[in-house]
């Protein structure tokens, strides 16, 4: 019995040191999540004033950060015109999709398996969705509404 005794008692007290040790790693883990929000309003903070430093010295050049807001204003317009460029493509897109959407619908049925795509006219045998533009693939001949 006081095999069993002995047993007992170092279960318990290395249940107790599991349970303390698990209150640790719970208080560790606490403690780490408000570094991580504390770090992060820092860095949002940091963000502000530069952001605060650069309106109020982008124009001036006598300013020591007037090469950084230049190389900023220089990056924030080529970001524009990156824009515009896919904006232009995607109008390009929407231009020629038209006429290829009516052509997928108004197809005769052929004998093959081949699927179409409804939104570029790609033909795949095997694929379920376009190898070209990854849109869903319809057996051809078969009618959809292009939206």
């Amino acid at each position: 019995m006081a095999f069993f005794d002995d047993i007992g008692k170092k279960l318990s007290t290395a249940a107790g040191a599991v349970a303390d040790k698990t209150k640790e790693l719970a208080e560790i883990a606490k403690l780490n999540n408000e570094i991580s929000k504390s770090e992060k309003k820092v860095r949002n903070l940091y963000e502000e004033i530069g952001k605060l430093m650069f309106e109020q010295e982008k124009y001036k050049t006598d300013s020591p950060a007037y090469q950084h807001c230049v190389s900023i204003l220089a990056e924030q317009q080529k970001v524009l015109e990156l824009t515009k460029k896919i904006e232009a493509i995607k109008n390009d897109a929407a231009i020629v999709s038209a006429p290829v959407a009516e052509t997928v619908e108004t197809t005769a049925k052929p004998e093959s398996n081949d699927r179409t795509c409804p939104n570029c006219g790609y033909s795949e045998s095997e694929e379920d969705f376009c190898t070209q533009c990854g849109a869903e693939l319809v057996q051809e001949g078969d009618f959809t509404e292009i939206k």
